[in-house]
């Protein structure tokens, strides 16, 4: 077994019990930092293995390698979640493989939107991504047979913004 134990400072950590640095640190010693009695708090995190890990730097390199499998098993979570990868819907490969195309071409995009759109600068899931720029920026009217989707102001104003960086980025690239 291999444990890891992180100082964070109290201002570095959130009450929202969604955040997964907080979830780490145990709730006794997290109330403490967050009622301003103490200044840090520990964090711990421990993985098992059944490799035989000597030295330090093959400890290291145990470690990133847990460290991206579970990057990894988050971005399938996130997209069965977010862009539909847990209904596949045929019993055809040639179906399903371009299913999950689409689905990895959502998370993509999602990403991409993220590092334009002014959201915060943690990593979202499409989830909430599409419900803080898609759902409440836009409304989905029919009239007279006609379907619109109007956008809010807020929305056209993120969407020029967005446009704004976009441009802003291929003319720095082009430079």
């Amino acid at each position: 077994m291999i444990a890891r134990r992180v100082r964070y400072q109290a201002a570095e950590l959130s009450a929202d019990p969604r955040s997964r640095r907080s979830r780490t640190v145990g709730k006794d010693q997290l109330a403490l930092a967050l009622e301003g009695l103490e200044d840090q708090a520990y964090a711990y995190s421990f993985f098992v293995t059944n490799e035989e890990l000597d030295l330090d730097e093959e400890i290291a390199a145990a470690e990133w390698e847990f460290r991206r499998r579970t990057r990894i098993e988050e971005l399938f979570r996130d997209t069965a979640h977010g862009a539909g990868l847990n209904h596949l819907p045929s019993g055809s490969h040639a179906v399903n493989s371009m299913w999950t195309w689409g689905a990895l071409l959502a998370y993509n995009l999602t990403a991409w939107l993220q590092m334009l759109a002014p959201i915060g600068t943690a990593r979202r899931r499409i989830a909430t991504v599409r419900r803080l720029l898609i759902h409440r920026a836009t409304r989905w009217t029919v009239t007279a047979r006609r379907h619109e989707l109007r956008f809010t102001a807020a929305a056209r104003a993120l969407i020029a913004n967005t446009l704004a960086r976009i441009r802003a980025h291929r003319h720095l690239s082009a430079a």
